[in-house]
């Protein structure tokens, strides 16, 4: 199973709920302090193009996110995945200029069944 997360931490809960109302996304998560956008991608489904998908919602809201005191460094991008016997994972020239322009963190998770 691979999710992919758009998580924005904050550090109060009144921020969190402005980040809540300006991402505008219908199946976000807000705990706390950390707002946070889920995909899910089961192995049968076609590749979802999440760096796609997140950089083009960031594009939109990071003027208002700025707005409320949201830096960058608070932005990070989530590949979480399962496997089986061998974790391998690629990224094309593409995809990785799109997170080093957005400026944001890209992190990877990785665990075995």
């Amino acid at each position: 199973m691979y999710y992919y997360s758009l998580q924005i931490n904050t550090n109060s809960s009144m921020i969190a709920e402005d980040v809540f109302k300006i991402m505008d996304v219908k199946d976000a998560i807000l705990d706390k302090h950390i707002w946070e956008y889920i995909l899910k991608e089961d192995i049968i489904d076609e590749h979802i193009d999440f760096i796609g998908i997140f950089s083009r919602l960031l594009k939109i809201k990071i003027g208002q996110l700025e707005g409320i005191g949201i830096c960058k460094d608070m932005i990070s991008i989530w590949y979480n995945y399962e496997y089986d016997g061998q974790c391998n994972i690629e990224f094309n020239a593409n995809e990785l200029k799109i997170i080093g322009e957005l400026g944001i963190t890209f992190c990877i998770s990785c665990w075995q069944k």
